[in-house]
């Protein structure tokens, strides 16, 4: 059974190594996975998995000491908030090999949902909407789409 734990509080200039050697002792599986912000600057936080039980003590004694002067907030999590983040580099793979197309829409308003894209989208064939979130779990103003093919993706292009 794997843990999984949220750091916060990181120095933005941390790392990836950084942050596993100050996870002392612990087995991670994966990546440490640094969030980022909308505009790609780290957030502060990270998520990591952990191998077992042990290794969530281990790194719960790691509690509120210090990475780079600044003290670290450590918490145990779900899988599900570690997956929101985690982008799972297979299913990337395996995405590219399929002939659909992605569009990322930007400024949408906050209030748009999956089905006002999917209208807006209306001559295309949309097969899947994610609608980005920022911490606070409001809504970003972005989403990417996922259409059935590139030639949906020319039509889509059209709308703007």
């Amino acid at each position: 059974m794997y843990f999984y734990i949220k750091l916060s509080g990181l120095p933005w200039k941390a790392t990836e190594n950084e942050i596993a050697n100050f996870l002392v002792d612990c087995n991670i599986v994966g990546n440490v996975v640094i969030i980022k912000e909308e505009h790609g600057r780290p957030s502060g936080d990270a998520v990591v998995k952990l191998r077992g039980k042990s290794d969530l003590e281990k790194a719960m004694k790691c509690d509120r000491k210090y990475l780079h002067d600044r003290f670290i907030v450590i918490e145990e999590i779900t899988s599900d908030t570690y997956n929101k983040h985690n982008v799972n580099v297979d299913n990337v793979e395996e995405a590219s090999k399929q002939e659909n197309a992605f569009l990322k829409l930007s400024g949408l308003v906050w209030t748009a949902t999956e089905e006002d894209i999917k209208t807006f989208l209306d001559d295309c064939t949309v097969t899947e909407v994610v609608i980005t979130t920022n911490e606070g779990g409001k809504p970003s103003g972005n989403a990417f789409v996922c259409l059935e093919d590139k030639l949906d993706t020319e039509i889509a292009k059209g709308h703007d």
